[in-house]
Order: structure tokens, then C-alpha cells, then sequence
């Protein structure tokens, strides 16, 4: 991504004052032009970003709030020099070129694209401390130099302009903030309050000269989402409009909170992910709320189509069901009237790429397909991929539930779908209950004679890093600090490399510690945290991996730890089914601890889920191998379990 140019001055220094230069979308070539020669001429050493797409990368929302901006860095060999470098460039770029403003750095006098910071010059594992780089002032005041979204300085380092003076802000004194509910480089999202009313508000930001997407800046979809909300506000369907500020170099736009669950968390107690095949009665009620849920969704779509206003962003996390139980679309920034091109396309699990260059109400249809499909099972097809009726019908029919659901799925997802009909057809959407459909299908004389090896489950390209400073010990533990996977891809995977020899086992304990430092309470039961607010079930993320690791090394309380975990893996369904990354890969670690237990629920849990990736296996030949695999080792460990029963 950096160009890195060397200059011929020599810099001995580790750490001080480095200046960063930034631009826009529209104007970085022009920078470019005037501050490369300029920097070459002064043998000073810089890097900046070289490749267009990487500038527009960093110019845009997904861009770290702290990084965003810096197009190029600049390292002085002095204190002196850095200010006879600031200066310079000051007096060559002219006054009126925009830029991003950097939040971790302050701009110099009155330049819009000239920055500069307090912090290390590159990676010094001495200074290092938990694998953030540190100063200690001479008075033993410490400082770390991590992404910061304001500038800092340590303590004891003055800086070289006058304390800044904030002006008044109309926005503080109005409204007090009580919540980031997201943050984005082109503009955070707020919640708070109104002082004066104590109405409770949502406030979004939109970053100056950040791009969403090519030249389509953020500001550009906040205005086309006020300007919808304004519009659709007597319909009590979309957050009510407040007011519009500008205040320094931003812009806000204050709607009126809604307060409910987003789409998400209202539909999970209705999704397979509850569903269980002991009890078809309630799986039944279960699917009643859902068929409901989709019903007031069709009637809520049909009311945008009829004003001809695609909604186009169908997401899970783009409506709120409110505490009275209506639904509200709250991200209007991508909607637009049918006849005129959108402004970005969508691209996420809902959102295929190619449904952009479909007529904006029949992408609509399709994303509504596919969001029904998400919340239903996390079933939505990809790109390039066809819906399957028949897996849907075949994994309600697993929970005792017959239905023609896929026939209004098929409808949407057709070249003819249309809100209006869709709308007459959820109408005869029928329900019955069926009988529970839980045969496991036998594989004769085709039972694979060996287990798969924990090593051949290691991504070792993703675990290079680790391979590549094996014998840096200090470079290791900072990695391990840094490390947020917890199962097979990260820790769990460098302790098998630790037992193996292939890393230092030094920090073999560290590692262990950290990985039991992340075990979280869910709601079904103790998991390992995967990410902010998650928490994950599979090998390569979550609890079967970092079983599977801990049974691997003889980690001595290896079944007290597996008693408590287990809980968390006697799911019937889940979103992924394959080995690694899937339910099998969670079935094959409750043989894992069967065979040490001994404890026949674990092989009924197993039972329930080879039966649903079997469901799904019927239209995936690759996942049918996998499944053969666990499918032919819980075969045996069954037969064996039920003929030492009989000897006893």
C-alpha cells in the first residue's frame, strides 16, 4: 500500500514529531504533484500511498477513523528539521487545497492538509509493552502510541503551537450524547438526548471529504436519507426528522430515536437456530410468529413501492421493530425513486452484487427474499447461486413443519417478482404440523479407517506470522497480545504449534491463560468470544477449536473445562455445517470429549446435528464427504457404547 522512499539524510531517531500531508478524492493528484518533488528535493525520508485504489480506500468510510487521511508520512531526522519541514511545505501548498482532517493529529496554522503527531517513527519490540509501543517520561509518567481518533502528546513533550481554542458548540449545548452506537470513519452515529425537551435523539455525522464509494462522498447519502425522512414523515414508517447543523467542518442530522430490537434480534426467537425436533408443537408456534413477521414485512415494502421509493439497503440491522411493534426502516441513505439510478450499490449478505443492475423494486424483492432466508436459518444464497426449495422445505420438515413458504421465496427471487403479488401470496402461505423427519442415512462399507489429524485443521498461511519470528520470543508474545481469534486460525492453533515443537513453548501457559480470559456467558452457555459482542461454537473460531487444542496438548484440567464449554455445542443447527468452519466440525469435538466422558447426551446432540448438515448434504457433494467422516466415527463410537452396555 506504501511507497516507502529513503531519503539520503541519515535518521537515527525511533521516536518524535512526524508530519502527515492529506488530500480528497478530488484533489490528491494535484498534492501529489506539488508535495513529491518537494520532498525529494529535501533528502527527507517519507512514505505515502502509491495506487489509486488505496488512496481511495483510505479516503473513504472503510478507513479507520485514525488512519484516514494520511496519504503521506513524513519522518524528519530532528526536532529542528521537522519544524523547517513544516514551514516549508506550509509556505509551497497552497491555502485553499481541502484535505481530510487527520483525528490523531493536529493541522498545522491554518493549513487544511498539513498535519503532524507525537509517536514512533516504526516498531521497536524493546519498547513494547502488551504489544503497544510505550514511553516513560523521566518522572515515570507512561505514554502509549496506539490508533487514537484525537491527538495526544505525552506529558512531558510541549507542543509547538499555542493550546488550541475550541469554540462554542451549539450541538453540545442542545443535546447530551449517552451512546456511540456505531462508529464509521465517514461519520459516527449517536444516541442522546435533547436537554431542554429530554426527547431522546439519534444524531448522525458526516465527516467532511470522506467517500463512500468513488467520488460519492458520506454527506452525499446522509442529505438523500434527510431529504427521504423528511418527506415520508407522516408516515410513521422511517425516524422523524429534528433539524440539520452544520458545526466546524461537519454536518449532523438529528432525528427522533425509535426505541425497539433491531430485525435481527426480534426474529431470533423465531429462527432454526431455536428450533429443536423434540418438540414440533412449539417449533410450530415458533414459525407462526415468523410467518407473521413476513407478512407485515410484505405490506411494509408494498407501502415504499406504491410512493415508488426502493428501499434498496434491505438489511436485518436497517429496520427496528419499536416497543409497540411497528416496523421502521431507519437507513434511507441508499434509497431512491424507482426511475433514477442509485447512488452506490449494495453489496453484503443480503445484497448480491449483481441485483445492482436489476429495476430498484425487483432487487427489492430479492433482497427481501434473501433477508427472509437470513433470518429464517442464515440460508440467503450467494452470488452466482440458485435457491434450493427444496432445502428449506426438507430442514422444516427435520423440526415437524410442513409448509409452501419456498414458493412465495421462488416468487421473489423470480425475473417476474413484484410486492403487489407477493403480497396476495403470503395470504396462502399454509402451516401444518408434519411428522419430524430425523433418519440418518447409512454409508455401508465406506467408513473412513483413520481421524482427521488436528495439524491438517491448521490454516498454517494464516499462522505464518507466528512460524516466521519463532525464535523471537518477545516479537511472539506481542503477537499473542495482539491476537483476536481464539480458536484453531489463532491461539488455539499456536498452542498445537507450541506441543508440536514448531514454536517456542515459552509462552505455552501465557496462551492458555488468555484463551480462558475470553470465555464469555451466552445463552447457550459458556462460548469463547469471537469479535465485539459475538461468540463462536467452531473449530476455527470458537469452543470445538480451542477444545480440540486443549485435549491436543493434555492441558490438565482438559474435563472439568469441556464439562462447562460443552454446553455451549448441544446446538442442533447452525449457520455453517462444514468441518472447519461448520456444525461438523462441532460434532466431531462432542466425540472428542464423548470419548472421554462417556456421556450419552453428547451423542444424541450429535445424532440431531448430523441430521441437519445431512439435510443440507443432499445438495452440496463436497459437504457429503465431510459428513461421511463424522458421520461413519459416531457410527462406530455409537455401536461401541451400546455393546459395553450390553456386557455390563
Amino acid at each position: 500500500m506504501f511507497k516507502m522512499v529513503d531519503g539520503q539524510q541519515v535518521n537515527n531517531q525511533i521516536y518524535g514529531f512526524k508530519i502527515h500531508i492529506s488530500a480528497t478524492a478530488e484533489n490528491y493528484k494535484q498534492v501529489f504533484q506539488i508535495v513529491y518533488p518537494l520532498l525529494v528535493e529535501s533528502k527527507v525520508c517519507f512514505k505515502y500511498i502509491e495506487e489509486d485504489a488505496d488512496v481511495l480506500r483510505n479516503f473513504s468510510e472503510l478507513e479507520s477513523r485514525a488512519e484516514s487521511g494520511k496519504y503521506f508520512t513524513i519522518y524528519p531526522n530532528s526536532h529542528i528539521h521537522f519544524l523547517e519541514l513544516l514551514e516549508q511545505l506550509y509556505l509551497n501548498i497552497p491555502k485553499d487545497l481541502q484535505g481530510i482532517y487527520i483525528l490523531s493529529d493536529r493541522p498545522y496554522k491554518d493549513s487544511n492538509i498539513i498535519f503532524y503527531r507525537y509517536g514512533f517513527f516504526e516498531d521497536h519490540p524493546e519498547y513494547n509493552v502488551n504489544g503497544i509501543p510505550t514511553l516513560k517520561g523521566a518522572n515515570g509518567e507512561v505514554w502509549q502510541d496506539y490508533q487514537k481518533a484525537y491527538f495526544d502528546l505525552p506529558p512531558w513533550i510541549e507542543d509547538i503551537q499555542e493550546p488550541q481554542v475550541f469554540q462554542k458548540s451549539y450541538l453540545a449545548e442542545k443535546y447530551q450524547v449517552t451512546d456511540c452506537l456505531r462508529m464509521n470513519n465517514g461519520g459516527n452515529t449517536y444516541r442522546g438526548f435533547d436537554k431542554e425537551t429530554n426527547q431522546e435523539v439519534i444524531i448522525k455525522e458526516a465527516r467532511a471529504e470522506v467517500v463512500s464509494y468513488k467520488k460519492i462522498t458520506k454527506k452525499m447519502l446522509r442529505e438523500n436519507e434527510y431529504k427521504y425522512a423528511k418527506q415520508l414523515q407522516a408516515s410513521n414508517r422511517t425516524p422523524k426528522t429534528l433539524e440539520r447543523v452544520r458545526e466546524w467542518i461537519n454536518d449532523y442530522y438529528i432525528y427522533e430515536d425509535i426505541r425497539g430490537q433491531n430485525l435481527l434480534d426480534y426474529a431470533s426467537p423465531m429462527s432454526l437456530f431455536t428450533y429443536s425436533s423434540d418438540t414440533p408443537s412449539e417449533n410450530i408456534d415458533k414459525f407462526q410468529h415468523f410467518l407473521s413477521l413476513t407478512k407485515q414485512l410484505v405490506h411494509f415494502i408494498d407501502y415504499f413501492h406504491k410512493r415508488n421509493i426502493v428501499l434498496n439497503d434491505i438489511h436485518a440491522n436497517n429496520f427496528i421493530v419499536s416497543e409497540d411493534n411497528k416496523l421502521h426502516f431507519i437507513d434511507l441513505e441508499n434509497s431512491y425513486e424507482n426511475e433514477n439510478d442509485n447512488l452506490i450499490g449494495i453489496y453484503n449478505e443480503i445484497s448480491l452484487k449483481e441485483w445492482n443492475k436489476l429495476n430498484g423494486k425487483l432487487g427489492d424483492c430479492h433482497k427481501f427474499a434473501n433477508l427472509l432466508l437470513f433470518l429464517l436459518g442464515r440460508l440467503q444464497i450467494r452470488s452466482g447461486e440458485k435457491y434450493e426449495a427444496r432445502l428449506t422445505d426438507d430442514l422444516l420438515s427435520g423440526y415437524g413443519i410442513k409448509t409452501n413458504l419456498s414458493q412465495l421465496i421462488s416468487y421473489l427471487l423470480s425475473d417476474e417478482a413484484s410486492i403487489s403479488v407477493a403480497k396476495e401470496m403470503v395470504e396462502n402461505v399454509r402451516v401444518e404440523l408434519g411428522q419430524v423427519r430425523c433418519e440418518l442415512r447409512t454409508y455401508e462399507h465406506s467408513w473412513p479407517e483413520v481421524s482427521i489429524p488436528i495439524k491438517q485443521l491448521l490454516d498454517l498461511e494464516g499462522l505464518s506470522q507466528y512460524i516466521r519470528w519463532k525464535e523471537d520470543d518477545e516479537r511472539l508474545k506481542i503477537l499473542i497480545d495482539r491476537e483476536s481469534n481464539m480458536g484453531l486460525d489463532g491461539l488455539a492453533g499456536v498452542l498445537v504449534l507450541m506441543e508440536d515443537g514448531v514454536l517456542s513453548a515459552t509462552h505455552q501457559q501465557y496462551v492458555v491463560t488468555k484463551i480462558l480470559d475470553n470465555i464469555v456467558e451466552t445463552e447457550y452457555g459458556p462460548s469463547i468470544a469471537y469479535g465485539l459482542g459475538y461468540a463462536s461454537p467452531y473449530l476455527t473460531t470458537g469452543v470445538a477449536g480451542v477444545l480440540k487444542a486443549l485435549q491436543y496438548i493434555g492441558y490438565p484440567k482438559f474435563l472439568d473445562l469441556s464439562q462447562e464449554l460443552v454446553k455451549s455445542l448441544l446446538v442442533e443447527y447452525g449457520q455453517y455445517p462444514d468441518f472447519r468452519q461448520g456444525m461438523l466440525g462441532v460434532a466431531d469435538t462432542l466425540l472428542d470429549i464423548f470419548s472421554a466422558t462417556m456421556d450419552q447426551k453428547l451423542l444424541i446432540a450429535v445424532e440431531k446435528q448430523l441430521v441437519m448438515v445431512a439435510i443440507k448434504a443432499k445438495y452440496d457433494k463436497k459437504l457429503q464427504k465431510e459428513l461421511l467422516y463424522v458421520f461413519s466415527r459416531y457410527g462406530r463410537m455409537k455401536n461401541e457404547f451400546i455393546i459395553k452396555k450390553q456386557t455390563v
